[in-house]
């Protein structure tokens, strides 16, 4: 008889919780905007470049990061969260590591496409490194690593691709509570480098993906819910 009234409890779970909001499911939201930021000679700490790809990478010459921001506003309702979240990106020619950081809530509510390094969070610039010298991230503007991914091998025209999913970048977004939500993503390493296309480019961009689920705490109310609906029908 247990073993019913635990079966009959978790399909009620399952069915009041597919109808607590049509957007339970999958997700893929596109940017709202992207940028590449640099300090070296090609792309100086007042400048920026939004062409068809952005750039993280730290070679001579080349002292770039990346900024990124997603609207999720309008994903969530009261008693969901997101989980399995996930980056698709297109890849460009250089695959080297990436990592990926949240840029503070009391940072993130900016125009990143009107960002240069000596005005964006996530980077030295009080003051400004020299010029050409390796990237340096102001890490109290940033969470800690949400992530790292490599691109996939250059074909000659580009791939899209999907990034492992990560529980800390899950918790970052659930921690949101602006509704915009900004990454800084770097290379992980000096003389490394990678280069994605942006949200403008005909690819799409880089896509935030994952599942929109109930909270636990949703779901533990449901499941209680059941239990009283059941052991009321046993006492009949």
């Amino acid at each position: 008889m247990i073993w019913k009234i635990l079966l009959g409890v978790c399909c009620l779970v399952l069915c009041l919780g597919s109808t607590v909001n049509g957007a339970l499911g999958p997700f893929s939201l596109g940017a709202t905007g992207d940028i590449e930021l640099g300090n070296d000679p090609s792309l100086g700490p007042d400048g920026q470049s939004n062409g068809s790809g952005i750039g993280m990478r730290d070679i001579p010459d080349r002292r770039r990061v990346a900024l990124i921001s997603y609207d999720i506003s309008a994903l969530l309702d009261s008693g969901e969260s997101f989980a399995d979240v996930s980056f698709s990106h297109f890849s460009h020619d250089q695959t080297d590591e990436v990592t990926v950081y949240g840029v503070l809530e009391d940072l993130d509510l900016l125009d990143v496409e009107t960002l240069t390094w000596n005005t964006a969070p996530g980077v030295q610039n009080d003051p400004t490194p020299p010029s050409n010298d390796p990237v340096a991230l102001d890490l109290a503007d940033l969470t800690d690593v949400l992530m790292t991914f490599i691109p996939p091998e250059w074909t000659g025209s580009g791939v899209r691709f999907s990034t492992s999913t990560s529980t800390a970048l899950a918790d970052f977004l659930n921690g949101d509570s602006d509704g915009i939500i900004t990454f800084l993503m770097a290379a992980s390493a000096v003389d490394t480098q990678a280069i994605l296309r942006t949200r403008t480019h005909s690819s799409g961009g880089s896509l935030l993906e994952g599942q929109i689920v109930p909270e636990p705490a949703t779901l533990a109310l449901l499941g209680l819910g059941g239990v009283v609906l059941l052991r009321r029908r046993r006492t009949k």
